[in-house]
């Protein structure tokens, strides 16, 4: 038995989606400026964690496995949810279409979420090393460091999402070991 298994990284990531799915129900069932405060707060979590997914996780996926098809459908799809994060940005959080659209997002990253959980992470498990292992869980584990900080990355949640995204991204490829890239 390994230090760090693939149970380990598997309940790393379901609490993260957990803790997203809470979030993301917390902002619809609020209003005004609690709203937009939750909403920030689903921004800089969702920012820091979808960059430990994509350099850590998809980043494994793409080199471990023969058929990176479903790392890249996931990279894909949380690109998607960016579009929509950053569409949000611009609306009023109080009207009828930031809650339309935040629940068709809502909806989009709970899926996602469960196909990482069940087409993404076994195979790359299954074909990992402790390091490899061992290397995913710290890059998650960097999410909530990244998100009690009110500087570096996300800054203090005033930051476009697609800003703190790519900062918080950097930040993990520098931690990785491979800056620039």
């Amino acid at each position: 038995m390994t230090a760090t298994s693939g149970h380990d990284l598997v309940a790393a990531l379901k609490d993260q989606h957990d803790r997203v799915e809470q979030m993301m129900a917390a902002v619809l069932s609020t209003h005004g400026e609690d709203r937009r405060a939750v909403f920030t707060q689903v921004r800089r979590f969702l920012a820091a964690h979808e960059a430990a997914e994509e350099v850590f996780i998809h980043a494994s996926g793409g080199r471990l496995l023969e058929d990176s098809e479903v790392s890249e459908e996931r990279v894909t799809e949380e690109a998607a949810a960016a579009e929509v994060i950053s569409a949000l940005e611009e609306i009023e959080v109080d009207s009828g279409a930031f809650e339309k659209d935040f629940e068709d997002l809502r909806q989009s990253v709970s899926a996602h979420a469960r196909a990482e959980e069940r087409q993404e992470l076994p195979p790359i498990i299954g074909v990992s090393g402790p390091d490899d292992l061992e290397r995913m869980c710290q890059g998650l584990g960097q999410v909530d460091l990244m998100v009690a900080r009110h500087s570096g990355p996300l800054g203090d949640g005033s930051l476009s999402f697609e800003t703190m995204l790519e900062a918080a991204k950097e930040e993990l490829r520098i931690l990785r070991g491979d800056a620039g890239g």
